[in-house]
């Protein structure tokens, strides 16, 4: 009996011997095959996945480019919407005076541009009047000269308050007699004021 029971396993066991090296070539061929269908799928996810990345992307930027469209239309419309009511040179007026006033202001502290003192000089956050980008786009529509005075004005502010704040960290990190150049502090505001007195000429 056993030899009953044996006997149908023997040609297959004897077909695989004879036929090894064509069982190993299947093998490997399935093999290949496999890794190929593995390959060909992996590219079909990259593709699919930068294909969903792109259009993100696009979606993303049309997104950002409607956005920034609604905003300018609604600057415009206000604008329009101010010129409309005869604000447009009331605002530039009041930024005009209240940048005066804040020049005055700094040229009077005590010690103005001098090292030594810049550890007590006021903050510089609100040099700038809080409507200067809004008198800005006023003042195109009344003087394309005026407006490039008053830009000047905005800028030269800028770079005082730069300066103040450079001298300012001067002084607490190596202390105000280690360092003897001079703040150009005063200067960037003497040239403020001769803007301003330029630009109120020309937008009044």
């Amino acid at each position: 009996m056993l030899d009953g029971r044996l006997a149908p396993t023997m040609p297959l066991v004897d077909w695989l011997q004879n036929h090894s090296q064509a069982v190993q070539a299947s093998v490997a061929l399935i093999g290949v095959l496999l890794t190929a269908v593995l390959v060909v799928t992996t590219i079909g996810y990259l593709r699919a996945t930068n294909r969903i990345l792109i259009e993100s992307r696009k979606s993303r930027q049309a997104s950002e480019a409607q956005a920034s469209a609604a905003e300018r239309t609604i600057g415009l419309l206000q604008q329009q919407f101010e010129e409309q009511l005869g604000l447009g040179k009331l605002i530039v007026r009041d930024a005009i005076v209240g940048t005066r006033l804040t020049i005055e202001y700094w040229a009077s502290q005590p010690g103005f541009g001098q090292l030594a003192s810049a550890h007590g000089l006021p903050p510089t956050d609100n040099v700038l009047p809080t409507n200067w980008v809004s008198a800005l786009d006023h003042a195109r529509r009344i003087s394309s000269e005026g407006a490039t005075d008053l830009a000047l004005v905005f800028e030269n502010l800028k770079k005082m308050c730069d300066e103040v704040e450079r001298t300012r960290s001067i002084a607490e990190r190596q202390g105000a007699f280690l360092f003897r150049a001079p703040s150009r502090a005063p200067e960037f505001l003497e040239l403020a004021r001769k803007n301003l007195d330029a630009a109120e000429k020309k937008l009044n």
